[in-house]
């Protein structure tokens, strides 16, 4: 079943997710059809991993805020970093 086979899979990528080891036993004891009870196990397995993810997102955001941050209250970067921005174009979405 592909559920077992992604949640299980998940469980062994992502072990710092608090609910992998319940999520992981509750699914290698799924019967068909699901039940409430499974049913909700696996959503909150979910958004666990969402909640995973957007930390992740979240840090990587202050990560990059932080450099952008260095880079912009140095006086010798600031200039050239605002001239990268004025001057920065996507030649992928030129028309030739």
């Amino acid at each position: 079943m592909v559920i077992i086979n992604e949640i299980n899979r998940a469980a062994l990528l992502f072990p710092e997710v608090i609910a992998s080891n319940k999520a992981v036993s509750s699914v290698n004891n799924l019967t068909i059809p699901l039940t409430p009870a499974s049913y909700q196990t696996i959503k909150n397995y979910l958004g666990d991993l969402r909640k995973y993810f957007i930390a992740g997102y979240k840090n990587a955001s202050n990560r990059k805020d932080a450099i952008v941050k260095s880079l912009t209250s140095g006086s010798k970067n600031a200039a050239y970093l605002n001239h990268l921005k004025t001057t920065y174009t996507n030649e992928s979405l030129k028309i030739w």
